[in-house]
């Protein structure tokens, strides 16, 4: 098979390449006499030559194709962001430049700017356990030995949470969409739903190869741009969701607070997760000590009306249990620190654009001084 592409103004061999499936010969459209009956032709519907289009069988319009699988694509990669974010971002923590690697929750997305830290590739993401959180560091520097410091973003209830136990099927979900296609790795969960592809298939279009090239270009723009705000993640805790956090009363704030906290303190139940994090933890810190590699543990800052009504037991178990491993662990904990306003959160435990700043550059200190 041979693709011929008719050029035009509006199309070039150059475009359709790109396209094309490798082993797949691809040359400009000279004749009708060279082109056999498995052959395609590719052209404009706006190219004058319609004669072409008329007596053909086997002409590919090119706004037709480029429509329907540039609609798929980005349908495809709204549909299931997250693993395509994971996934470059585990690709770019493979590189030689890249020396600290940040892991952990939301906590870890919405707490850092990436313009305010060097050398750095966030590997944090929505509901993210100790499990899939190591996983995922530990895939990058087994291929990347520059890497020199890991840091963990999570809330003091962290060792307690196992997504493949939650009962919650959207995030049950996020294993099927997120962590079973990059890490082969389903962990305790034993009935997956469903995840489908939005993709066209082709046996002349490489759309995985191009599919490629668009979500890597979508994350160097960064999990935050125009198009994807902070302040759109907002966990708004409270009955009027047109309302941001600044502008709640007080009153809503304590209501939002502590329904936030609730939500959380039921995992303090979840003791074989505790127990299998431990164990998890301490393989990890195993893992960095035979690699010379700094671990540095971050709970983010949370405003108060949160923190007053979260169980304190999270708190002393989480301090108990990096005071009792084997290795070191350097902490920074933040949670109640008061240069951290609230002005400075979205709701009532995730940081805005002002407070990410604040965190990025507090945990740059922390690095500098390990």
């Amino acid at each position: 098979m041979i693709v011929y592409v008719k050029e035009c103004q509006y199309v070039s061999l150059k475009d359709i390449v790109t396209w094309i499936k490798n082993g797949i010969a691809v040359q400009p459209f000279k004749s009708k006499a060279d082109v056999r009956e498995n052959d395609v032709v590719i052209m404009s519907n706006r190219d004058e030559d319609t004669d072409i289009r008329l007596t053909m069988n086997n002409v590919l319009i090119y706004e037709d194709f480029f429509e329907k699988v540039s609609s798929s694509i980005i349908q495809e990669f709204c549909y299931n962001h997250d693993y395509y974010y994971l996934k470059n971002a585990l690709s770019r923590a493979k590189e030689s430049d890249i020396t600290t690697l940040i892991s952990g929750s939301f906590y870890g997305v919405l707490g850092i700017d990436p313009s305010y830290i060097e050398n750095t590739v966030n590997l944090s993401s929505i509901s993210q356990d100790l499990y899939y959180s190591s996983s995922l560091v530990k895939g990058a520097c087994a291929t990347n030995l520059n890497i020199k410091n890991i840091v963990f973003c999570v809330g003091y209830y962290y060792f307690f949470t196992d997504l493949s136990r939650t009962q919650n099927q959207d995030e049950i979900l996020r294993i099927s969409k997120v962590y079973k296609p990059l890490l082969h790795d389903e962990h305790h969960c034993i009935l997956l739903p469903p995840c489908n592809k939005m993709l066209y298939e082709s046996n002349i279009f490489d759309i995985e190869k191009v599919f490629d090239l668009y979500t890597w270009g979508e994350y160097t723009k960064g999990f935050f741009n125009q198009n994807r705000q902070r302040k759109d993640f907002a966990a708004k805790e409270w009955d009027d969701k047109s309302k941001s956090w600044s502008e709640l009363s007080s009153r809503e704030k304590i209501e939002a607070g502590k329904r936030r906290a609730e939500l959380h303190n039921r995992s303090i139940k979840r003791e074989s997760s505790f127990f299998e994090n431990v164990t998890i933890l301490q393989d990890f810190l195993d893992f960095c000590s035979k690699r010379e590699i700094n671990v540095l543990f971050v709970i983010t800052p949370v405003t108060s009306y949160y923190l007053d009504y979260l169980d304190p037991d999270f708190k002393s178990e989480f301090y108990r249990v990096l005071n009792e491993v084997n290795g070191i662990v350097h902490l920074l904990d933040l949670s109640d620190n008061k240069e951290f306003v609230d002005a400075d959160f979205n709701d009532t435990d995730h940081l805005n654009d002002r407070g990410a700043k604040k965190l990025t550059l507090n945990i740059v200190q922390a690095l500098a001084e390990m």
